[in-house]
C-alpha cells in the first residue's frame, strides 16, 4: 500500500508540475501582460489560488468578494485554480461579451463534477445536444403551463403554513427548512407528478441524500487534489457521494419506469391529436387542457416518438429536481429576511398583499401574482444582494476581446485566449457601485421602471442571460411570489438575527450558514 501511495504521489507531482509550471509559461504568461499588473498571477506554486479558498463556504465567498473589490477598477483578475488559470469577471460590459451571442455557451470544467449525478442534462450539456434539448424542453415552461402549476404552489404552500402554525408562540426557529421542503414537494409534483411528502417526512432518504451530495460536490470543486476520481474515492467523500447518488437516481428511476408502463398507445394518440405539428417549438403545447400535465409528460411524449431515450429522461428529471428547488428556496429565504428586516419595506409588501387578497383565504391566481409588483421588486433586490447562484462558469470557444481595460494612465484592448476558463462572479457584479450606488443598502425602488431603463442590461443577472439563461425563471418567480404571499397573509414574521449574523455560505447555491431565525405570530 505504501508503494502504491508513493507512486500516486509521484504521478500527481509530475502532472501538477507540468500544468502549473511548464504549460502556464507557454500558454498563459505569453498571452497576458503581467508587467502592467492589471491581472494577478502570483498564486501559490502547483495548487494556485486553492489554498486561499480553503475553509468553509462562507470563507470562500468572502475571499472571492474581497479579491474582486481589490480589482474593482479593472473588473477582472486572473488566478490559478489547481492546474489551470481562471479569468474572473465581474463588470457588466465584460460579462455581456461572454453571455451574449451564440459562441461561448459551454460550461467550464467546474460543472464536470456534476456529471455523475446529472449526466449531461440541460445544465451541463454543450454544443448541439444542449441546443436541441433546450428547444425540445422550452414548451414545458409556456406561460399556460405555468398557470396550471400555480395550483400546486397553493396546495404545498398551505401545507407549509400548517407546519408554521405549530411554531406560533414557540419562540425562535429556523424557517429555512420549511421553505426548502415545500419547494422540494413542489418540484416533485410539477416535474414528475409525484408527491415526495418531504414536508411531512423531512427524514426521508431522498431529502438526506440530496443534502449530502450538494455538500460533497462543493468540497470537491474547491479542492484540486480531489479532482482525480481515484483520489476522490480514496481520500474524499467519494464513497458517501456515490451511495447517495444511488438513492437519488433510484428515486427518479422508479417514477420514470412506472410512468413508462402507464404510458400506453391511447395516451400517445390523444396527445398527438391535441398537438398538431408546430413550426416553432414555443408554439407547441403537448399538455392537455383536460388534465394537468407535468414536466415528465413532455419527456415521455418525446420518448414515445423516439426523440429521447430512458437515460435522457433520467438526466433531465434529475437536473430539474436539483435546479427546481435549491435555487428557489434560498431566494425565498433571503427575501423573507430582508423584507421583514426593513419595516418600511415590510409594510409596503403587506399593504400590497392586502390590496390584492383583502382578508380572504383564497388561493392565489395568475392574475393575483401579476399585481404583486412591489413584492417582486423586493425579491429582485434580495437577489441582487444575495444571488442564489453567485458564480457562473464558461469556457471560451475562440479568442475574444472584451473591451478596453484601464491601466495606470492608459487604456488597452484585452483579449481572452481560446479555450480559456472564465468565471463570472454575479455576487460582485450586483455590488458594482457604478450600477448600484450604495450597493449594500437594501432598496427595492432600484427596480422601478424609471431606475431600470438607464442601467446596463447585464448589471443584474439572477437567472444568467443570453441563450443559456435559466429556462425556469418564470416558474421560479411565480413560485416565490405564491409562497411568500401566503406566509405574509397568514403570519406576522419577526426576524431574530441581524444581517451580520447570516454569514452567506457559497455552495452550489448561496445560502445563509445558520439559517433564517424568526418568530411567527398569527396575523
Amino acid at each position: 500500500m505504501a508503494i502504491f501511495l508513493l507512486f500516486v504521489a509521484f504521478v500527481l507531482t509530475a502532472v501538477f508540475a507540468y500544468y502549473a509550471l511548464i504549460r502556464p509559461n507557454q500558454s498563459i504568461v505569453s498571452k497576458y501582460d503581467a508587467k502592467r499588473k492589471i491581472l494577478e498571477f502570483n498564486d501559490y506554486p502547483i495548487v494556485g489560488a486553492s489554498l486561499r479558498l480553503l475553509g468553509t463556504g462562507e470563507e470562500m465567498y468572502s475571499t472571492i468578494l474581497k479579491m474582486a473589490d481589490e480589482y474593482r477598477q479593472t473588473g477582472m483578475f486572473l488566478v490559478q485554480m489547481g492546474v489551470e488559470p481562471w479569468l474572473i469577471l465581474f463588470k457588466a460590459e465584460y460579462i455581456q461579451k461572454i453571455l451574449n451571442g451564440s459562441k461561448h455557451l459551454n460550461k467550464n470544467r467546474g460543472y464536470d463534477f456534476l456529471h455523475p449525478w446529472l449526466k449531461t442534462g440541460l445544465l451541463t450539456s454543450k454544443g448541439r445536444k444542449w441546443a436541441e434539448r433546450r428547444k425540445l424542453l422550452t414548451p414545458s415552461f409556456h406561460y399556460n403551463i405555468l398557470n396550471d402549476f400555480i395550483v400546486v404552489f397553493n396546495e404545498q404552500a398551505l401545507i407549509m403554513c400548517g407546519k408554521l402554525e405549530e411554531r406560533i408562540g414557540q419562540g425562535e426557529f429556523d424557517i429555512g427548512p420549511y421553505i426548502t421542503l415545500c419547494a422540494l414537494d413542489i418540484i416533485c409534483d410539477t416535474a414528475m407528478g409525484k408527491n415526495a411528502n418531504a414536508q411531512r417526512n423531512s427524514e426521508s432518504p431522498y431529502v438526506k441524500s440530496l443534502h449530502h451530495v450538494c455538500e460533497i460536490l462543493v468540497e470537491r470543486q474547491k479542492s484540486p487534489w480531489l479532482w482525480p476520481n481515484l483520489l476522490f474515492q480514496l481520500f474524499g467523500n467519494g464513497r458517501t457521494f456515490y451511495q447517495c447518488l444511488k438513492v437519488l437516481h433510484g428515486f427518479t428511476k422508479d417514477i420514470i419506469e412506472t410512468r413508462q408502463k402507464e404510458y400506453n398507445e391511447n395516451e400517445a394518440k390523444i396527445m398527438e391529436e391535441e398537438n398538431p405539428e408546430a413550426d416553432n417549438a414555443e408554439e407547441t403545447n403537448i399538455y392537455l387542457q383536460k388534465k394537468r400535465r407535468v414536466f415528465l409528460d413532455l419527456l415521455l411524449y418525446n420518448w414515445h416518438r423516439g426523440a429521447l431515450t430512458t437515460e435522457d429522461i433520467q438526466e433531465e428529471v434529475d437536473t430539474f429536481m436539483f435546479e427546481g428547488h435549491d435555487t428557489t428556496s434560498v431566494a425565498m429565504m433571503w427575501a423573507l429576511f430582508l423584507i421583514t428586516s426593513h419595516p418600511e419595506v415590510y409594510k409596503k409588501v403587506n399593504e400590497e398583499i392586502e390590496e390584492v387578497f383583502g382578508d380572504s383565504d383564497r388561493p392565489a391566481t395568475p392574475d393575483d401574482l401579476k399585481k404583486l409588483d412591489y413584492l417582486e421588486m423586493a425579491m429582485k433586490e434580495s437577489q441582487r444582494i444575495y444571488p442564489s447562484v453567485p458564480m457562473i462558469g464558461r469556457k471560451t470557444t475562440e479568442e475574444l476581446e472584451i473591451g478596453k481595460i484601464k491601466g495606470r494612465k492608459f487604456y488597452y484592448g484585452f483579449k481572452i485566449p481560446e479555450n480559456h476558463t472564465v468565471a463570472l462572479i454575479i455576487g460582485s457584479l450586483h455590488r458594482d457601485p457604478e450600477c448600484f450606488p450604495d450597493p449594500f443598502v437594501y432598496n427595492p425602488d432600484r427596480f422601478l421602471p424609471e431606475n431600470i431603463k438607464n442601467r446596463h442590461a447585464y448589471a443584474f443577472l439572477p437567472f444568467s442571460a443570453g441563450r443559456r439563461n435559466c429556462i425556469g425563471q418564470k416558474f421560479a418567480i411565480a413560485e416565490e411570489k405564491t409562497l411568500l404571499s401566503w406566509i405574509f397573509r397568514r403570519f406576522r414574521v419577526e426576524p431574530t438575527q441581524a444581517e451580520a449574523d447570516l454569514h452567506p455560505e457559497m455552495g452550489l447555491v448561496l445560502r445563509p450558514k445558520y439559517g433564517i431565525k424568526v418568530k411567527v405570530a398569527k396575523r
